[in-house]
């Protein structure tokens, strides 16, 4: 089972490749924008260890499960992060014009520099954690 600081650790190395990649490769926010949806969804695992009664039962979907409690424990963050999951949806699975043409680089720059720090930090009051290292 994955711990509190390696959720930690994963959510931290993909925003900081979010944050990398709009920076230096703009052409490629789509994974950016995963990357940023790959960060919440850590930050939100994270939060779930340390709560002994969020498990998630083997029959419910991990993504449903995931949104369905952020919903019931967090729902000041469960804006933020569906903002970010449909965004992260969106860019890897339309089409290539389609998705560059609703997701531009400020599009991609609000999903990582404000979705996802609102995201976190609501996590983190709702919870009652500090999601630095």
């Amino acid at each position: 089972m994955v711990d509190f600081l390696e959720h930690i650790w994963q959510a931290h190395h993909n925003q900081q490749y979010a944050t990398l990649t709009l920076t230096t490769h703009s052409a490629y926010r789509d994974w950016a924008i995963t990357c940023a949806f790959y960060a919440a969804l850590h930050f939100a695992e994270a939060c779930f260890t340390t709560q002994a009664d969020v498990r998630r039962p083997e029959t419910v979907e991990p993504h449903a499960f995931r949104a369905s409690t952020i919903s019931n424990r967090a729902k000041t963050a469960f804006k933020s992060y569906m903002r970010l999951q449909t965004a992260c949806w969106n860019v890897r699975y339309l089409a290539r014009g389609t998705w560059q043409e609703r997701y531009d680089v400020a599009d991609a720059e609000i999903y990582v520099k404000d979705d996802l720090p609102r995201c976190r930090a609501e996590l983190e009051r709702a919870f009652g954690v500090n999601l630095n290292r």
